[in-house]
């Protein structure tokens, strides 16, 4: 089947970056960055933004395949949020329920959030505030044939933290399937770039 216009326009995008990359006389350096899975697994990132001033936040997630095609995402508005570990471990929560739902058996989960990786491969010493969250999140995560879950830079969580603060400008929650929405489009275009 022909895919989608969209896809199109962001295929030209990302072939468009990757020339003018290649192409540039200042040397590149290695970049932290999105990288793509294993062709056996799908994609989880997930981010959140917490603002303590206001006592609130939002998260943000999406799924890609192994060629980093866009499968789906989400982002919600958390008007009442504790800290920013608790928002973190909610994004996680969020995202394997966006994935649970979407009917994924494999799934690499990366964050960027130390702190909640840690408290989900090493659970016996965590007692933080969102230690109840991350409980679920283990627990949803037996639901998959097969999950890993490792630390990313921020650098390579940049799509996952577009939408966690879109979320939060907007006061937002929302999913998407198959199509991204337009503003997540550039992010999705950097992380395509392979040069």
């Amino acid at each position: 089947s022909v895919p989608p216009q969209w896809r199109w326009a962001l295929s030209v995008l990302s072939i468009a970056s990757n020339h003018q990359r290649a192409s540039s006389l200042t040397p590149s350096f290695l970049e932290a960055k999105w990288s793509k899975p294993d062709p056996q697994f799908i994609k989880l990132n997930v981010d959140a933004a917490f603002f303590a001033d206001e006592g609130s936040g939002a998260t943000g997630a999406v799924v890609r395949d192994c060629t980093g095609a866009f499968i789906a995402g989400c982002y919600y508005y958390k008007q009442h949020a504790m800290d920013a570990p608790s928002m973190e471990a909610l994004a996680l929560l969020d995202g394997l329920r966006l994935a649970d739902n979407l009917g994924i058996s494999t799934i690499a989960v990366e964050s960027d959030s130390l702190e909640i990786v840690q408290a989900i491969l090493d659970p016996s010493d965590y007692r933080a505030s969102a230690a109840v969250v991350t409980d679920d999140c283990r627990k949803l995560l037996t639901a998959f044939g097969r999950a890993t879950v490792v630390h990313c830079a921020r650098e390579g969580n940049a799509a996952a933290h577009g939408l966690a603060r879109a979320s939060y400008r907007g006061n937002f929650s929302r999913e998407w399937r198959d199509k991204p929405p337009d503003f997540l489009l550039p992010f999705l275009v950097t992380d395509m770039i392979i040069v």
